[in-house]
């Protein structure tokens, strides 16, 4: 598996305690970050997004939670991958066979 990237706010102030939850498959991190007024939809300075780290690193649970809370699945990291693409890279190229990636990108699928 491919390293995962390092999360960078926008700005000294920027809170992006959503995405590192995310991405590090902490479930009731990102849900006490929503019920506490996150965007669900904010980026860090790469552009990724809660729903793109979560798919990178193979959180379906966290996918399937974001998604259904209304995060945007057409959102795009700043080399262009949406959360479907980040799924499909961080699984090896082999997302229609490989767990939990062929789902997340089910999941997250908008084309």
């Amino acid at each position: 598996m491919r390293s995962l990237p390092i999360l960078k706010p926008n700005s000294p102030e920027q809170n992006i305690e959503l995405i590192r939850c995310s991405i590090s498959g902490n479930l009731s991190g990102v849900q006490n970050a929503i019920n506490n007024g996150s965007d669900i939809n904010i980026v860090d300075a790469n552009g990724i997004s809660a729903l793109i780290a979560a798919s990178m690193a193979g959180h379906l649970d966290i996918v399937k939670f974001l998604v259904s809370n209304g995060a945007d699945v057409t959102l795009k990291d700043q080399l262009g991958y949406d959360a479907y693409h980040s799924a499909m890279f961080y699984g090896d190229f082999k997302g229609a066979k490989t767990e939990p990636f062929n789902t997340i990108m089910s999941v997250v699928k908008y084309i």
